[in-house]
């Protein structure tokens, strides 16, 4: 199922920082992610994004 997302340059590199740090994980062969349990410690402390949004 498509979702909104972060398109472009930006979105590229915060997916890429993102795999890199260990935030996601890439699930399969397609596009998806999961974020993981440090990606949402992460993202809720320098965004304030709460886990409950990425689930």
């Amino acid at each position: 199922e498509r979702r909104p997302h972060l398109a472009g340059a930006a979105g590229a590199a915060l997916c890429g920082h993102a795999l890199a740090a260990g935030w996601c994980v890439r699930i399969g062969s397609g596009r998806a992610v999961k974020v993981t349990d440090a990606g949402e410690r992460a993202l809720s402390a320098l965004l304030g994004i709460e886990p409950a949004a990425l689930r």
